[in-house]
């Protein structure tokens, strides 16, 4: 009997269990025990140049991160520490040479079949650095028989430490592995030590290691192992178990209960919280021998049943199955459900309710009294669910799997369905359009009745219960079994989810009235409200003042309508004959209390007749406005969320003009006062630059309602006679925007001669003057 060895690969493949996450005392911690415990080989993690960490993680930037860890660890003459490079994942030009004193003197150099002849190529380098190479194929059954002796041939060139059979799929069963040891042990030098690294999806790694060294009595042998089996998806051969029956039936050369110290005071840990074991993706994996990610992709989409994962499985070609595509499966999972059709029936949803989307989060709670108490105004429509505690009055299902859960349960009259679903719903929407977003695809039930409703043109939709999935907690308000554990699963899918629903949020107003991972800035429906009074106490009836043959309302209204972020433009009048005219010119118009004390509460009524999110005031009497200023003032109010309001200010010379207000800004563009005078004062400087406030000025509706409701009138509101105080006063913020204009606000007979002026060179009054009427 030549040597056997155990390589524990618990920090290297462990590390996909808790994404390498080991803190630096426990990744020391681990290979001390196991030193003692006379494990002869131990994987200290990857080498990764990207995706590796400066601490507390095993996958290391370079060598001399991990050298300087593993410093004042003492190795017996039989003992050895390695680290995995994965093939183009590490210059291994920047490897260190080794030295005496280095304590890392192995690398495992793994590499698809597709990347042999390349990856050939870095192996020298390897050895000329000084380390023991380990020669990792990966997949190794996936090698024709003529690929396989051309390989051995080409390594036994380079005479490695050790070459292996990596068992990617864990599909290999005793006699499989045995035929492939006896072709190997012929070819590969006998000074060459043979590993055999196994994934347990078939819970067989403990019995072919059994086989593997009852058969290798004449080769010294490498058998791949992990503390307490940890490891991806099914997990590992066990360190312990393979420890101990080598000390039970070979050589007592094993301290196993360093290992089961290690396990108790730290790995148990890791398994109660993250979890490894047998599972069904592995089974699937390895009985219809293909990588383990296939089946995970398909389970995690939790939209089909199990025969219809194994039929999407075995469309996997030969030479796609031993190499992880994800491209590849994505596309036979879509062209599955876009081939199997049901008859499209769609809905007729009324549009005289709002539209609320309930998903089964538990978030759903904050909200559920609220819901119930206001049902009468929401059409409901329950995903992929039936809620406990909210009649719906719809159900829409674009699961297979969940619709098959709930279906003994459901009004068939009343639910919905993807047409890639066989059921027994009156309704059936389309899931090849629904589920594409652009560029992106999602069949995500939210996601996907979304579209369905910015297909059929509402403009908005409220969700609640649609949380996103946490890595950490319970993510259904119900007792759900079957659910997504996986975290990089999660992760993947939080994202799609994500991109999708930025992507919908720009043609459709989505609300969120309970805490959610998807929370966006949807597109806000702005209104453009322009208060125009009939009287003036310098110009009187100025709205209707002529310039240039269109009324100056109109002017002002037509150049609003310009805006893009404007969706709707509404003039706030108290007279008749401005409403007249408006209308007249093909505008909206609103006929508001007359006993309003400024334009801002004349805009708060406007709110209470049409729906908003953002307010903006534009003044009537600026009739050279420029539609541009209108989005600079209301991304001002959006792109901070500490602000209440934002308004536009302009450099400004002037002095001595009380009609005009100045501003003050802070360092970060917010308002600190306004006032009518000249502010700051030039008493001890020569004469500066001003700003002068510009009337476009953006409120959320939450804030417009607070202004009119709770903001009473200020001290120095009353004493400036200006808006903006009142603001101040009370501890809001205002935004200033700075623009450059050359606007002129027309407040006197004077101004609107120099308007009828500026108007005959105006750029933008040739897009609109054609709409004079007789």
């Amino acid at each position: 009997m030549k040597n056997i060895n155990i390589l524990d690969c618990t920090l290297r493949d462990g590390g996909y269990v808790n994404n390498w996450n080991f803190e630096d005392k426990d990744t020391l911690k681990t290979i001390q025990k196991l030193l003692r415990a006379n494990v002869e080989i131990i994987e200290c993690g990857f080498l990764d140049k990207e995706k590796g960490k400066d601490k507390n993680c095993t996958r290391f930037k370079t060598m001399e991160q991990l050298e300087s860890l593993v410093e004042n660890i003492v190795l017996k003459d039989t003992q050895m520490l390695v680290a995995m490079i994965e093939y183009t994942k590490y210059d291994i030009d920047s490897l260190p040479q080794v030295t005496k004193n280095s304590k890392v003197r192995g690398i495992r150099f793994s590499f698809r079949k597709s990347d042999f002849e390349k990856a050939l190529l870095e192996m020298p380098k390897i050895k000329a650095k000084g380390y023991e190479l380990f020669v990792q194929p990966i997949s190794t059954l996936s090698y024709t028989k003529d690929e396989l002796q051309n390989l051995l041939q080409t390594v036994n060139t380079l005479n490695p430490y050790a070459v292996y059979v990596v068992d990617t799929q864990g599909s290999m069963f005793a006699d499989d592995f045995k035929v492939l040891y006896e072709s190997m042990d012929k070819i590969l030098d006998e000074k060459i030590f043979l590993g055999f690294h196994s994934h347990n999806n078939m819970q067989l790694s403990y019995s072919i290691a059994i086989s593997f060294i009852e058969i290798a009595q004449n080769r010294n042998i490498i058998i791949d192992a992990s503390v307490y089996g940890m490891g991806r998806g099914a997990g590992n051969l066990n360190t312990e178990l393979l420890a101990d029956y080598i000390n039970k039936k070979i050589d007592s050369k094993y301290n196993i209960e360093e290992i089961l110290e290690l396990i108790d005071s730290y790995y148990y840990t890791i398994y109660k919280t993250q979890g490894w074991g047998y599972s069904l993706a592995h089974f699937l994996s390895a009985s219809l021998e293909c990588h383990p990610n296939y089946a995970s992709y398909l389970l995690d989409t939790k939209h089909l049943t199990i025969n219809e994962i194994k039929y999407i499985m075995a469309q996997v070609p030969e030479d796609e199955k031993y190499e992880y595509n994800k491209q590849y499966i994505e596309k036979l999972y879509i062209n599955f459900n876009e081939t199997k059709h049901e008859s499209i029936y769609e809905p007729v949803l009324g549009k005289d309710k709002k539209v609320l989307l309930i998903g089964s989060g538990k978030n759903l709670s904050q909200k559920i009294d609220e819901i119930r108490k206001n049902k009468d105004e929401y059409l409901i429509i329950a995903l992929n669910h039936i809620p406990q505690d909210i009649k719906s009055d719809y159900y829409f299902f674009s699961s297979q799997k969940r619709y098959n859960e709930f279906c003994d349960d459901l009004e068939h009259q009343k639910t919905i369905v993807s047409n890639n679903i066989k059921s027994k719903a009156k309704y059936k929407i389309e899931y090849k359009i629904l589920s594409h977003i652009q560029n992106l695809h999602s069949d995500n039930s939210a996601v996907m009745m979304i579209n369905y409703l910015l297909q059929n043109k509402f403009d908005s939709v409220y969700i609640a219960g649609v949380d996103g999935f946490s890595t950490t907690q319970t993510n259904y308000n119900y007792n759900e079994k079957d659910v997504v554990i996986d975290n990089t699963s999660i992760e993947e899918l939080n994202s799609s989810i994500q991109k999708a629903i930025e992507v919908l949020s720009k043609s459709i107003r989505i609300h969120f009235i309970t805490t959610s991972l998807f929370e966006v800035k949807s597109k806000p429906k702005v209104v453009g409200v322009i208060p125009a009074r009939y009287g003036s106490t310098r110009l009187p009836g100025k709205p209707l003042a002529d310039i240039e043959g269109l009324p100056m309302i109109v002017h002002t209204m037509k150049r609003a309508m310009m805006s893009d972020i404007l969706d709707e433009v509404v003039v706030a009048t108290d007279d008749n004959r401005i409403f007249t005219i408006v209308e007249k010119y093909g505008g909206k118009a609103i006929m508001t209390d007359e006993n309003h004390v400024d334009g801002i509460c004349r805009m708060q009524e406007v709110s209470t007749k049409f729906n908003g999110d953002i307010f903006v005031s534009i003044n009537g009497d600026e009739p050279l406005l420029n539609h541009y200023d209108i989005e600079k003032s209301v991304h001002g109010l959006i792109n901070d969320l500490d602000i209440s309001a934002s308004m536009l200010v302009i450099p400004y010379t002037e002095r001595n003009n009380y009609s005009n207000i100045k501003v003050v800004l802070n360092h970060n563009s917010e308002v600190l006062y306004t006032s009518r005078s000249d502010i700051p004062s030039d008493a001890r400087v020569e004469k500066q630059v001003m700003w002068k406030g510009y009337y476009i000025v953006s409120f959320t509706k939450t804030f417009l309602d607070k202004y009119v409701y709770e903001l009473k009138d200020s001290p120095l509101n009353e004493r400036e006679s200006l808006n903006e105080n009142k603001i101040l006063e009370y501890g809001y913020k205002i935004k200033a925007v700075k623009t450059d204009t050359n606007a002129l606000s027309v407040d006197t007979p004077e101004d609107l001669e120099i308007v009828r002026e500026m108007m005959k060179k105006d750029k933008l009054f040739p897009l609109y003057k054609d709409c004079k009427i007789d």
